[in-house]
């Protein structure tokens, strides 16, 4: 069993030294592990005053992490899993809920499309590729050897 501490109403501040400012925190206490999900979840919401026509992200905090590099988002079972597994760990997990556009999820994803930047590209020429398949090029036809 664990303790699901929400913070929710508020709005996140950007990176580096993110805080969630402006909030309400409410706990929900005896989750059984083997019970919680999506479904459980979004009734946990709904009793926080959030509809289905409430456009919400919810973020969890991985233990001991700050809100900068420590938020994943809670989207799926899949994800309530990964939540879970804290569980023999830490028996209070926190929530952290944005409405609207997610700032979060926002800077998330400018992380991951900037990865991929300062990769050296190298070009394939044939011959190498020939060379490494065991073939090479007679010189005087232009056709392929083994």
């Amino acid at each position: 069993m664990f303790t699901l501490e929400i913070h929710h109403n508020g709005q996140f501040t950007s990176t580096p030294g993110r805080i969630y400012l402006f909030g309400d925190t409410d706990c929900f206490d005896g989750i059984h592990c083997d019970v919680f999900s999506m479904g459980l979840l979004g009734e946990m919401l709904e009793d926080l005053g959030y509809t289905d026509r409430t456009l919400v992200y919810t973020l969890f905090r991985l233990p001991g992490e700050s809100l900068d590099d420590g938020l994943l988002p809670l989207k799926s079972d899949e994800d309530v899993k990964t939540l879970v597994e804290y569980v023999p760990f830490f028996t209070q997990l926190e929530l952290y809920i944005e409405t609207g556009v997610s700032i979060v999820e926002c800077e998330m994803m400018d992380r991951m499309m900037t990865k991929g930047k300062g990769v050296v590209k190298e070009e394939i020429v044939d011959d190498d590729v020939n060379e490494a398949a065991g073939k090479g090029v007679d010189g005087e036809t232009g056709n392929y050897y083994c």
